[in-house]
């Protein structure tokens, strides 16, 4: 049921962005992508906001993948857990984050150390 409405919503989509005219593009100098990589990598590296924002998603993302790279040869060999098994503990491990940063500023009294203040004001939040 749910990919068939996930199919009807994309054909949907493509119904109507067909409609839509593409505005002609601007004609510029070719440009090397490792020349945009660096004036990228420079930009948020010199960021205020994006600087700790960058290291942090990049700190998570590795312990991320080194944990799921252990846990599952772990979870089918050692815990004998099917598939459908070790889906369900990563499933609750994504919802354990979520609802740990919904009550991360509560349990620190209300109080978000450092540039996650402005992370969140950012965000809409209340620091």
């Amino acid at each position: 049921m749910a990919f068939a409405v996930a199919a009807l919503l994309s054909a949907s989509a493509v119904i109507l962005l067909a409609g839509i005219s593409e505005p002609p593009a601007l004609s510029c100098s070719p440009r090397h992508p490792l020349i945009e990589l660096r004036e990228g990598a420079a930009f948020v590296l010199h960021h205020p906001l994006l600087r700790p924002i960058f290291a942090t998603q990049f700190i998570f993302n590795t312990a991320l993948f080194a944990i799921q790279a252990i846990y599952v040869p772990y979870a089918i060999h050692t815990l004998w857990l099917s598939a459908t098994g070790v889906g369900m503990t990563l499933a609750a491990f994504g919802v354990g984050m979520i609802v740990g940063a919904a009550f991360a500023a509560r349990a620190r009294g209300g109080r978000v150390p450092g540039p996650g203040r402005r992370h969140l004001a950012l965000a809409g939040g209340s620091p």
